[in-house]
């Protein structure tokens, strides 16, 4: 597995894992490749001045991998079957028709500079996550799309050059057609492909993915165990932080990200200081071969639909001093008076301005810390037969990232109607609220943005009561902030999500 040295991606938001609520495990379970992941600091020393740590140069690299030896055993003709050579690496050996053997080394660098494991999709008879390659490791194009959980890439903005997978040449043992001997690893070519993507006759569909088979998961200590230039699978995460060396560790906790003295990773940049600390994590179990007292060419263990995905921190998500979030909304209900109920109808809008009273809980919890906010607010409401204006004051609880069940809220108040009556009102909503100035690499929880446009929609229940005459009303609806519901479409202003 080759990876290019000293690559250290700035990756966008993740696909799959804040909109399903799908949180890292041990076991396997859909989840998807990219996901974004803060990393708090206490503001004392926010601002690193470290320079960023580089990777060692290729020279220095060359003894990483020695020459794989192995004898594998050959599937039936026009099959493929997945093999370990006696390094660890992971390959696939396929068998021709004309018993012609190769061995296929299913690592791939993404365009953001991560490696990782590829599975076959059996359904398009294709390695596949943003490429697609054949089943000799010959790259053939861009992956396409079926759906996109986030905002769909342009395709001008898609590469127009990429590589085919390294393969090793392999012969069949004479007197023994049934197990071929490995030959020298053949670095794959790096060509041209289309930039269109072959879409829609390849998908990234849930179809039946062959996963390459785990194999012993080693803690760190077993994997220093191993000697130089052993492929392992690790039960651990890979951290770059800015201002320290990428390290190896089992990350417990978002404060400190490694104890110190973890191992190194040897050929990867570590984050760079953008004017605060940040912190890039490909999360376990991850690939990685022996090298001195580290490891080197670190990988997520699979792609798509992976236990490994990858966080980086290009922006922290942190409130914002102030949100504002205009909105309408709809409502229908009772009216009781003098007695007597009956329907009524209402429409109006609305805006509320708050601000940041309290974040508690926990850092690694799905969705980050809890957080309530307080603030004022206005509204005008019109039913069929009055105009009414009112404001008061409103509580909301979610939480920093991702209010994964919603971020509720109540409001207290008090209006004046057409008709010369005043009101108070309570109400209670519960909704999705999307604040994507939050993911601003610009600030953070020690320097927060002064403000942000909040959106979203949400359901809510009001009471109101007039005194002149005496009039009760309870009214439902839904109150929706209009862009939201306007392109750029994305699943994760959809789910609420700010950044994970």
């Amino acid at each position: 597995m080759d990876r290019p040295s000293g690559s250290f991606a700035s990756l966008k938001a993740a696909i799959f894992l804040n909109l399903l609520r799908v949180r890292p495990r041990r076991k396997p379970a859909i989840k998807g490749l990219l996901a974004l992941t803060p990393f708090l600091f206490s503001c004392r020393g926010a601002t690193p001045t470290s320079p960023q740590v580089r990777a060692l140069a290729p020279d220095a690299l060359r003894a990483a991998r020695p020459p794989a030896t192995a004898v594998v055993r050959l599937p039936p003709r026009g099959e493929m079957a997945p093999a370990a050579l006696d390094d660890g690496t992971p390959v696939w050996v396929v068998r021709d028709m004309d018993d012609a053997v190769t061995l296929v080394v299913p690592f791939a660098t993404d365009v953001d500079g991560q490696a990782m494991l590829v599975p076959w999709w059996s359904d398009t008879k294709s390695f596949r996550n943003r490429f697609v390659w054949d089943s000799h490791g010959r790259l053939l194009a861009n992956a396409g799309w079926s759906i996109c959980l986030g905002e769909c890439p342009r395709v001008s903005s898609l590469p127009t050059r990429g590589r085919d997978f390294d393969t090793y040449a392999a012969r069949p043992i004479d007197g023994d057609p049934e197990r071929a001997e490995v030959g020298e690893r053949i670095r794959g070519r790096e060509h041209d492909i289309p930039q269109e993507p072959l879409w829609p006759e390849l998908t990234h569909s849930q179809g039946d993915a062959r996963r390459w088979p785990d194999g012993e998961t080693l803690s760190i200590a077993a994997a220093l165990a191993r000697p130089d230039g052993a492929m392992v699978l690790l039960d651990a995460d890979a951290v770059l932080l800015s201002g320290d060396a990428p390290r190896i560790c089992r990350r417990a906790s978002h404060d400190p990200p490694c104890p110190p003295g973890s191992p190194r990773i040897y050929d990867m940049d570590g984050a760079p200081a953008r004017g605060r600390k940040t912190v890039h994590t490909i999360v376990g179990p991850i690939y990685a071969r022996r090298f001195r007292d580290g490891f080197v060419q670190v990988a997520a263990r699979e792609g798509l639909s992976s236990d490994s995905y990858v966080a980086a921190a290009s922006g922290l998500v942190a409130p914002a001093t102030m949100e504002l979030s205009p909105w309408l909304f709809a409502a229908g209900g009772v009216r009781s008076a003098d007695g007597s109920n009956r329907a009524i109808a209402s429409l109006g809008g609305g805006l509320d301005l708050t601000f940041g009273i309290a974040t508690f809980g926990s850092r690694e919890a799905y969705g980050g810390q809890m957080e309530s906010r307080f603030g004022p607010w206005s509204a005008v409401e019109t039913s069929t037969d009055r105009v009414r204006a009112e404001g008061g004051v409103g509580l909301s609880l979610g939480q920093v990232r991702h209010a994964q069940w919603g971020t509720v809220g109540l409001r207290a108040g008090a209006g004046y109607g057409s008709d010369g009556s005043p009101h108070v009102v309570g109400m209670f909503t519960w909704g999705v609220r999307y604040v994507p100035g939050r993911n601003d690499p610009e600030h953070d929880a020690c320097n927060p943005s002064p403000f942000a446009f909040a959106s979203g929609a949400r359901f809510f229940a009001a009471v109101r009561r007039a005194f002149e005459p005496q009039v009760n009303e309870f009214v439902f609806g839904l109150e929706f902030e209009p862009t939201w519901f306007l392109p750029p479409y994305s699943l994760f202003k959809w789910g609420g999500s700010s950044g994970m």
